[in-house]
């Protein structure tokens, strides 16, 4: 096989690992473009003399994966965000993928909530006032006036309509964006007063602690159960042909079996493996000296994608065996690898 040949098929079996992979098993930690984008906006805070700092996790929710959770410090961003990889598989399947400038955008938009929440700032009678009722239902459809000038244009023309909070958080945002001269962009309209009223308010509480620290979060990845095959309602069993999976194939055929004559005494070989998983990788980490646990675990969730893609099989009854069985297999992949055999 030639090398180019075999570098795609590593790319497909890593994808087919990843779609078949749930979201609560990703080893997900903020990094990359979404980590500098963060610290970025820590910048901007500090800058401005601001001593709060929002708290930010991973959720699983890719439609509309970004949020403060009410009453809270706690800011959601969408777990594909979290490193290259899974922003690019998320491409495939939505045009939606932000930019680093839109997660800036986004970023200091949800921390304006955040700083509402932190201060109660909504219970203030002048941001009543300037703002609306916080208490104000969010409206499943709204008529937004697109040349309005009572509020500003940040995320776009008209999201600062939609409720009080969304206003506030709006003109935080547009207040905290570094280069704007937001006074000589809003002269004029009738949004300056909100403008000034964040500044004279941001000046009053910069050095002071929150009020609030509650902590909450709302669907957080590391509790979503389901596979991101199943987020995006995608067959991935389609991603991949035998020939693409061809040593691992030809190896766990001869550990499972694709047929059953009777089915009520066989389990899924991929149920199998997960539910092994941790016990082999203590069992081959022990063993061999050089071994990563990381790369343990990716050889074996790559072995459980290919034995759900082509439906293979084991006896309940054989579990002692085929467990030591993969363990061995397991072991000669991790000492391919170290010893390039």
């Amino acid at each position: 096989m030639s090398a180019k040949k075999v570098q795609k098929s590593v790319r497909q079996i890593r994808r087919y690992e990843l779609l078949n992979t749930r979201v609560c098993d990703l080893p997900l930690k903020i990094e990359g473009t979404l980590r500098i984008c963060i610290l970025e906006l820590y910048r901007e805070l500090r800058r401005k003399g601001i001593r709060f700092r929002p708290r930010f996790y991973l959720g699983a929710d890719i439609g509309d994966g970004w949020g403060c959770v009410d009453g809270t410090i706690c800011i959601e961003v969408p777990f594909y965000l979290a490193n290259r990889e899974l922003t690019l598989l998320h491409g495939e399947y939505s045009p939606d993928v932000e930019s680093p400038g839109e997660i800036m955008k986004i970023l200091r938009h949800e921390t304006g909530h955040a700083v509402n929440y932190a201060y109660k700032l909504h219970l203030r009678r002048h941001w009543r006032e300037l703002f609306g009722d916080f208490m104000k239902r969010y409206p499943r459809a709204y008529n937004p006036r697109r040349g309005s000038r009572r509020h500003v244009r940040h995320l776009d023309l008209v999201y600062a309509q939609r409720h009080p909070d969304d206003d506030w958080a709006e003109s935080f945002a547009v207040w905290l964006t570094p280069g704007l001269n937001w006074r000589r962009r809003y002269k004029g309209w009738d949004a300056i007063e909100k403008l000034i009223y964040v500044d004279i308010v941001m000046k009053e509480i910069a050095a002071k602690s929150p009020i609030v620290r509650r902590i909450a979060y709302d669907a957080p990845a590391r509790r979503e159960r389901r596979t991101i095959a199943q987020l995006y309602e995608t067959e991935a069993v389609s991603a991949l042909g035998e020939e693409e999976m061809e040593e691992y194939i030809k190896d766990l055929r001869l550990i499972f079996s694709r047929v059953a004559r009777r089915r009520e005494y066989h389990i899924p070989a991929a149920d199998f493996l997960r539910r092994f998983r941790e016990a082999v990788v203590d069992g081959v980490a022990g063993w061999i000296l050089h071994s990563n646990r990381n790369s343990i675990m990716k050889i074996l969730r790559r072995m459980e994608a290919v034995c759900r893609h082509y439906g293979l099989l084991m006896v309940k009854s054989e579990e002692g065996a085929k467990l030591a069985e993969v363990t061995a297999l397991v072991t000669w992949y991790v000492l391919s690898d170290i010893y390039e055999l």
